[in-house]
C-alpha cells in the first residue's frame, strides 16, 4: 500500500466526466471537474469501463460474489383468532438453501409499542390493533442473474396461503398491503478460494495508489461497524501509512452516499478538511439504508409514528466505539432493546432442526432455542440447561481464545493474512471451523444455534455456505463476551436499533451541527460519473 498526497501540478489531477440530472427537461451536458484525492464509497465493481482501472484493480473487482437480499413492507390485517406470540420470526431452515421464500420477518409496531426493552408488552398492544406494520426478509444466492421484482411479490403472495402459513407460523389475517420493498445486492465477499490468494489484503495493498481509496463494504464486510472500523484504519497513520492528503484544503471527491461515503466525509471532516464533496448517482443518501417512518392507529383517534427498518437496522456491543463517535448525531436516537436475550421477541422456527422424539414445540423463543440447539449439536442433554449453558460459556471462551489468535485483535481486519487460517482445510466455511476440533479435541459447535440468529439473519449467508474468515470479522470477541453474560442474566439485550431508525442518524449527519461546530456535508445528488482519469503512479508524490 501507499501513502500518497497530490503534488497539485496538472499531471497530478483526478479527472471526472460526468452528468448531473434533474429529472426534468432535457439531457444536461457533460461536465469535467478535477480534484486531488479519489474516494470510491460505492461498489468499486459497478465502476469497471468508467474508471481507468489497472488490470489487477478490475480483476479483483470482477471476483466478488454477493447475494440478492429482498425486504418487503407490509400493511398487515390482526389476526382475531391467531395472535403474535413473537416481534420476529426466523427460519434456519427455510434460509438455509438461500433461494427465495420467506424465512424470517419483524412486527415494526410491536417493536415500537415495546419501548426500550419491554418486549412481550410491545407483542400484545401490537395484538390489539387492526393492523401491524410488518417488514419481511428473503434471501438469494445469486449464482447468474437475481430474481425479478415479480418474483418477490410472487413469494410474499404464496406466504399468505395455508400451505406455507404453518412453515413460517404466519400469524396475521389474508388481508395486506405492500407498502415499499427493497431489492438490493448484498454483501459483497470473496469466495474462500480468493480468500487462499489474500485477496482482501491485496485489495488493501492498493490503499492510495494514484491519489484513490477504495472504502465500500466490499474492502471489509458489509455491516456499518466494520465499515466505519476499516475507515480509521486507513485513516490511522500510525497503523496503516495511507491517511488523507495532507494539505487539509485538497479537494477530495467521495463516490456515493451510502453509510461508506458519509463516514468517511464525516471522518475528514472531523479532521478538518474544507473542500470535500459527495457525488451520489441517485436522488437520495444512505445507501443500503432505508428508514420509513408511518403512523400507527391506535384506536380513539390516538397515533404514534413507527419506525420500519428496510435495510440496515440493528446494532451489537462491537458498535460501542462507533455509538461513542456518532454522539452529535443522536439527538433524540437512543438505542432500544427488544426485552432481553431470553425474552420471547424473537421466535425461532425448529423445523428441521432437531431429532423428531425430542417433540419441540413449532416456534421456541430465541434463548431457549440456543440451549436445545447446542445440545442437539453435541450430545448434552437438552433437560439439563445447567450443563449446556456452561458448555456455551466454556466454548464461548475457546472461540475468543481461536479469534485472538487468527485475528491478533484486528479491527475489523488483520494487516497481514492469517496464512495458516486461510489454508487450513478446516476453515473453508464457518460451519467447518466451528466443527473442526482443537488440540485438545474440543470443537464450537455448541455456538450454532446462537449464530444461526446473530450472523445469519442478517443476510450474510449461511453457516456452511460463508468462509470462516467473514465469520471471525463479523462474531467479534467482545460479542462473544455479551452473549455469555446475557446466558446468565437473560435480561441484557445484545442485539439493539435505534429508536429513530438508521435513517435519521444519517439525516443529523448530513446536517449542519452549530453546537459542534460542523458544517453540512457536501453532497451532489443525481450525478452519473463517466469516466475518471486517475494520475500514473509516476505523478504522484509518495510521501
Amino acid at each position: 500500500m501507499s501513502s500518497s498526497a497530490a503534488t497539485g501540478s496538472a499531471e497530478s489531477q483526478i479527472t471526472i466526466t460526468f452528468q448531473q440530472t434533474t429529472g426534468a427537461g432535457p439531457q444536461p451536458d457533460i461536465q469535467t471537474e478535477e480534484c486531488d484525492y479519489l474516494v470510491i464509497a460505492c461498489d468499486p465493481s459497478f465502476l469497471v469501463g468508467i474508471c481507468d482501472y489497472s488490470d489487477f484493480e478490475k480483476s479483483l473487482f470482477q471476483k466478488f460474489v454477493n447475494f440478492t437480499f429482498h425486504t418487503t413492507l407490509l400493511k398487515v390485517e390482526v389476526n382475531a383468532e391467531k395472535q403474535a406470540d413473537h416481534g420476529v420470526i426466523f427460519a434456519p431452515s427455510i434460509l438455509n438453501g438461500m433461494v427465495g421464500g420467506v424465512y424470517g420477518y419483524r412486527n415494526e409496531t410491536a417493536k415500537k409499542l415495546g419501548g426500550v426493552g419491554n418486549a412481550v408488552d410491545g407483542v400484545k398492544a401490537a395484538n390489539a390493533l387492526a393492523y401491524n406494520y410488518v417488514t419481511v426478509y428473503k434471501l438469494v444466492r445469486t449464482k447468474d442473474a437475481p430474481p425479478e421484482p415479480d418474483t418477490f411479490k410472487h413469494w410474499i403472495e404464496d406466504l399468505m396461503h395455508a400451505g406455507l402459513n404453518k412453515d413460517v407460523n404466519w400469524p396475521y389475517g389474508s388481508n395486506y398491503k405492500i407498502l415499499d420493498s427493497v431489492t438490493t445486492p448484498y454483501f459483497d465477499h470473496f469466495s474462500d478460494a480468493h480468500l487462499q490468494d489474500e485477496l482482501p489484503w491485496r485489495y488493501l495493498d492498493i490503499q492510495g495508489e494514484r491519489n484513490t481509496l477504495f472504502v465500500h463494504a466490499s474492502a471489509s464486510f458489509e455491516s456499518v461497524v466494520d465499515i466505519y472500523q476499516y475507515i480509521n484504519l486507513l485513516l490511522d497513520k500510525e497503523n496503516q501509512p495511507v491517511g488523507a492528503p495532507e494539505n487539509q484544503h485538497k479537494r477530495v471527491v467521495i463516490l456515493g452516499a451510502g453509510p461508506s461515503g458519509l463516514l468517511f466525509a464525516n471522518a475528514l471532516r472531523n479532521r478538518g478538511y474544507t473542500n470535500v464533496e459527495i457525488f451520489e448517482k441517485t436522488g437520495r443518501y444512505g445507501g443500503k439504508t432505508h428508514t420509513k417512518t408511518l403512523s400507527q392507529s391506535l384506536g380513539g383517534g390516538n397515533e404514534t409514528p413507527v419506525v420500519c427498518e428496510l435495510g440496515t437496522c440493528y446494532l451489537s456491543p462491537a458498535y460501542r466505539d462507533f455509538v461513542a463517535d456518532m454522539t452529535p448525531f443522536l439527538d433524540g436516537n437512543r438505542e432500544i432493546g427488544f426485552g432481553g436475550a431470553g425474552g420471547n421477541f424473537r421466535g425461532i422456527m425448529t423445523k428441521g432442526q432437531f431429532p423428531s422424539e425430542w417433540q419441540v414445540a413449532p416456534v421456541v423463543e430465541y434463548g431457549k432455542y440456543i440451549l436445545l440447539k447446542a445440545a442437539a449439536e453435541t450430545g448434552e442433554d437438552p433437560n439439563d440447561d445447567t450443563a449446556i449453558v456452561k458448555r456455551i460459556q466454556d466454548d464461548l471462551r475457546r472461540y475468543v481464545q481461536r479469534h485472538e489468535a487468527e485475528m491478533h485483535g484486528a479491527k475489523p481486519m488483520p494487516l497481514k493474512p492469517p496464512k495458516d487460517f486461510l489454508r487450513a482445510p478446516s476453515s473453508q466455511t464457518f460451519l467447518d471451523f466451528l466443527s473442526a476440533k482443537d488440540k485438545d479435541g474440543k470443537d464450537l459447535k455448541s455456538l450454532i444455534g446462537l449464530l444461526q440468529f446473530g450472523y445469519s439473519v442478517q443476510g450474510y449467508g449461511t453457516l456452511d455456505h460463508i468462509p470462516a474468515y467473514y465469520g471471525l470479522v463479523w462474531f467479534t470477541p467482545v460479542v462473544a463476551q455479551a452473549i455469555s453474560k446475557a446466558l446468565v442474566n437473560p435480561n441484557l439485550n445484545v442485539v439493539t436499533a435505534w429508536e429513530l431508525g438508521w435513517g435519521n442518524l444519517w439525516a443529523q449527519m448530513v446536517k449542519p451541527n452549530p453546537g459542534a461546530n460542523m458544517p453540512p456535508l457536501q453532497i451532489r445528488m443525481n450525478v452519473d460519473t463517466l469516466r475518471i482519469k486517475r494520475p500514473s503512479l509516476a505523478n504522484v508524490a509518495v510521501t
